[in-house]
């Protein structure tokens, strides 16, 4: 992959992370199958596009990715309803379909995206500010997502077979998964992954050391696997980001 190309995907994948994640409500998740929200969200993606390219005189990436985001999400959600599947592999296929586009779109735009006010302005800079930002968000709040979808099935279990559901607090579980993955971040793109292993360590002690009746085994279980799928998706995100840093020029 060329220099320019790369550079024009980087533009395009923080803009849809960026659009998709963080400026996504989950009201509106929840509301997208309106066809109002489905404009307003694929025009939040087609905005937040044409700021971070820069480009103020070109319309066409824009354009694009309003059209095939909400075409893309339309689809999925037409399909999802109507086959009642699991929301994981529909949301991995979303999102597979969505970066295909985006690379098709960064191979063929003809215009120079080094030609756009920002990398003309700051450079190299502008596009590691692109890749932190967006690796914080794909991080933390695509992987409580992710997370979310992927126990679900594990969490509808055991409230079927326990005689009470597991106190906590309201969110708690998302609220720690959101700060260990953004401690894992920080700790890998400071060079210290060594600290991640007392990070382990830490939640291992808080987390599991009240849970050692064998009547608890399937909470443990339950915490156990939502604990690893979040430090196995920290890790993959935070040196994929770091990866990219590490690509540019």
């Amino acid at each position: 992959m060329d220099i320019l190309t790369f550079e024009s995907l980087i533009c395009l994948v923080s803009a849809h992370i960026i659009g998709d994640f963080l400026l996504q409500t989950a009201k509106d998740v929840c509301r997208k199958h309106r066809l109002s929200i489905l404009l307003k969200h694929a025009a939040t993606v087609g905005t937040i596009t044409y700021i971070l390219l820069g480009l103020w005189d070109e319309w066409f990436l824009p354009v694009a990715i309003f059209l095939s985001h909400g075409f893309i999400d339309y689809i999925k959600i037409s399909l999802a309803q109507r086959f009642n599947q699991r929301p994981l592999p529909w949301f991995i296929l979303d999102q597979l379909i969505h970066l295909l586009v985006l690379v098709f779109l960064a191979k063929s735009f003809w215009v120079p995206v080094d030609q756009g006010f920002w990398i003309r302005n700051l450079g190299s800079t502008y596009l590691q500010v692109l890749i932190l930002t967006s690796g914080l968000v794909l991080t933390v709040r695509t992987g409580s997502m992710v997370i979310e979808m992927a126990v679900k099935p594990y969490l509808v279990q055991m409230r079927g077979t326990m005689d009470q559901p597991a106190k906590g607090l309201k969110n708690g579980g998302r609220v720690i998964g959101q700060l260990e993955r953004a401690m894992i971040f920080l700790f890998v793109m400071a060079g210290q992954p060594n600290a991640i292993g007392f990070l382990i360590a830490a939640k291992s002690i808080l987390r599991f050391g009240e849970i050692k009746d064998r009547e608890n085994r399937m909470e443990a279980e339950y915490i156990i696997i939502g604990t690893l799928m979040s430090f196995l998706f920290g890790l993959a995100a935070s040196y994929a980001a770091r990866y990219l840093l590490m690509q540019l020029p």
